[in-house]
């Protein structure tokens, strides 16, 4: 027994120290979007600023506030709304008529073969004439120097896509537990971005839907999201593709610039993660069994293993006790980095075992053909 949890902690240690290596490696490299002195170079090319809307009548008029303060000078807003069934439409009708640089669409009937929000942005992308195309979600809400500092992050670094992760409001103790592990610790404890981005390694390439600024002329190469119509992760596939392609992507960090609340209750962040987190986790049970072994067997189990090695005098207590220590360390510098609050921090071992609830709720819909409800649709999550 004492040699299994010998063999246990040495390769919980191991995995402790490489996630936070890996961690500090990539935040060296997760360049932070500053709105102070960032500006294009040369003659401002045309942006198109993208919103798909469906029941957002709690965000919506926020996000498009914000987007028509930008302090970028040749700046084209379109909103889509897709098939709203709550009070967005009339906002919208309400918001267009006040400022005439927006401009909203109305979707159109959901093909087969298609999921919603790819479908949303497909027409979005079809209907916009700027040299860049920015999509960004109907919940975030933008500093006035958020298009200025992202273009010219993008022409700097000769990206054709550059995502950006937006700073994560929680107000609620589920959304404090969940979703810094999801948004955080899963995006850059795990894979060195810099090695993905240098190597073109697509099978674990990612971007972030929330927002996603585009070099026309790449868009219109990959087919825009008709490539990943159907894909529950389109965002992921979509960095993935671009890779793919051979194309540059660029990661950045927009916690200065913009800001999102995802979900706004416990029901609302179980069904929002029960979509995809099967599908982060690789989508086969192998991938599940793999995962959730690192994750929670491995990097949670020694929170609770530690007191009671400890109460029983153990010799091993202090090796558990060293995996906790790296583990909150690695919660803790993320804490800091993107301002979230400690207290998420000091309570990993309990956001963790949720986000892996919700990890076996999201694979056991998609293996069993239980459907998601979301925004008033109905749809069954596919994994690939």
């Amino acid at each position: 027994m004492d040699a299994f949890l010998n063999c246990y902690l040495l390769t919980a240690n191991a995995l402790a120290a490489a996630t936070l290596a890996v961690l500090l490696l990539n935040l060296a490299t997760f360049r932070r979007l500053r709105g102070a002195g960032a500006r294009p170079t040369g003659a401002a090319p045309r942006v198109s600023v993208l919103v798909p809307a469906r029941n957002e009548e709690l965000n919506i008029r926020a996000c498009a506030e914000s987007l028509l303060t930008q302090d970028y000078p040749n700046c084209q807003l379109i909103i889509l709304d897709d098939q709203s069934t709550d009070a967005t439409p009339g906002i919208l009708k309400e918001l267009a008529a006040q400022h005439p640089r927006l401009r909203v669409i109305t979707g159109q009937t959901l093909p087969p073969g298609w999921l919603g929000k790819c479908w949303a942005c497909q027409l979005l992308g079809e209907a916009a004439d700027g040299d860049w195309l920015l999509f960004t979600d109907a919940d975030t809400v933008h500093e006035p120097q958020s298009v200025s500092a992202a273009l010219a992050h993008a022409q700097r670094t000769d990206a054709d896509l550059l995502s950006a992760w937006p700073f994560q409001e929680t107000g609620s103790w589920s959304e404090l537990l969940v979703v810094p592990i999801v948004m955080h610790v899963l995006l850059l404890s795990f894979a060195p971005l810099a090695l993905i981005k240098r190597l073109h390694l697509h099978r674990i390439g990612m971007a972030c839907g929330q927002f996603m600024l585009w070099r026309r002329a790449a868009y219109r190469r990959i087919g825009g999201h008709e490539c990943v119509r159907d894909w529950v992760l389109e965002d992921v596939q979509l960095g993935r593709v671009v890779l793919r392609n051979r194309m540059r992507l660029e990661l950045a960090d927009a916690t200065l610039l913009v800001r999102t609340r995802m979900y706004r209750s416990f029901p609302q962040l179980w069904e929002g993660f029960s979509k995809n987190l099967f599908a982060v986790a690789g989508g086969t049970w192998l991938t599940l069994a793999g995962a959730l072994f690192a994750t929670t067997g491995l990097l949670v189990l020694p929170w609770f293993l530690a007191p009671l090695l400890s109460v029983l005098g153990h010799p091993l207590a202090p090796w558990a006790w060293t995996v906790v220590l790296l583990t909150f360390v690695r919660r803790l510098v993320l804490a800091l980095r993107f301002r979230t609050p400690i207290l998420s921090a000091i309570l990993h071992p309990v956001g963790s075992l949720l986000s892996t609830t919700m990890t076996l709720n999201s694979a056991w819909r998609c293996w069993t053909g239980r459907g998601i409800n979301w925004k008033a649709r109905a749809f069954q999550p596919q994994v690939k």
